[in-house]
C-alpha cells in the first residue's frame, strides 16, 4: 500500500526541474512537493495468495506490482474529467493546459 501511495505522488506532483545549464533546481525538500495524507486516496488492499512456480517456496516479489498502474490510472481519470489525453508524466497544470488547446 505504501508503494502505491508513493507512486501516486510521483505520477501526480513529483517533478524534477533543471535550469538551462543543467543544474538541478529541485534538489531539496524546500523545493520538492511532498503529499500530505489528504492528498492520497484511501486504499483497501486485497491479498490474493497464488504461489509462483518461479520463486523459492512459491514466493513472489510484492514491492513493485502496485506501482505499475498508478500513472495510467491518473491519466485515465484526467481524460475522463476533461476529455483530453496527456501522455507525459507527471501531469502538470501546464501540460494539461497545452493539451486542452
Amino acid at each position: 500500500m505504501r508503494s502505491t501511495r508513493q507512486r501516486s505522488k510521483a505520477r501526480s506532483i513529483e517533478r524534477v526541474i533543471y535550469n538551462e545549464d543543467g543544474q538541478l533546481l529541485t534538489s531539496n525538500f524546500m523545493d520538492y512537493a511532498l503529499p500530505h495524507s489528504e492528498d492520497v486516496p484511501n486504499i483497501t488492499s486485497i491479498l490474493v495468495e497464488v504461489p509462483s512456480a518461479l520463486g523459492p517456496f512459491g514466493a513472489k516479489g510484492v514491492g513493485e506490482p502496485p506501482v505499475v498502474p498508478v500513472g495510467a490510472t491518473i491519466a485515465n481519470a484526467v481524460f475522463d474529467a476533461v476529455g483530453v489525453r496527456v501522455r507525459e508524466l507527471p501531469i502538470t497544470s501546464e501540460r494539461l493546459f497545452m493539451a486542452m488547446q
